[in-house]
């Protein structure tokens, strides 16, 4: 019977992927902020509901996100996908295009930044110094 390895990290590496992530959050809600509210695509208004509407589902993971709760990081990684989703459909559309690109690259670093914490902060991991 082989084992499987244990993933390793540093406490120091777990430390700054999770600084990462929460930088990485605050930076998607300013640009929701500024795609829905400062400088909408072109032919559209500022829409307050639709900001709140993409802010919702997010928001709901903050206190876990800043507490270090796995579960709700996880949960979070998981909404993310619907983001995903809903900025690919954006993908060949010329306006806002920068938002859109800036949006995936977000989107995926918060997704692999989230994941690796919870792998790394699992209960039996082992942390090398």
């Amino acid at each position: 019977e082989t084992a499987m390895a244990t993933p390793t990290a540093s406490q120091r590496n777990i430390a700054v992927n999770l600084t990462l992530l929460k930088v990485l959050y605050i930076v998607f809600l300013v640009l929701i902020a500024l795609k829905t509210l400062v400088w909408p695509p072109e032919n559209k208004v500022a829409n307050t509901t639709i900001f709140f509407l993409q802010l919702i589902p997010i928001l709901a993971f903050a206190y876990g996100l800043f507490t270090n709760k796995r579960r709700q990081i996880a949960g979070f990684c998981y909404v993310l996908l619907i983001y995903f989703v809903g900025i690919g459909a954006y993908m060949f559309v010329p306006e806002g295009r920068i938002y859109t690109w800036v949006g995936l690259v977000l989107v995926v670093s918060m997704y692999t930044s989230g994941m690796m914490h919870v792998r790394w902060t699992r209960a039996g991991v082992n942390l090398s110094a």
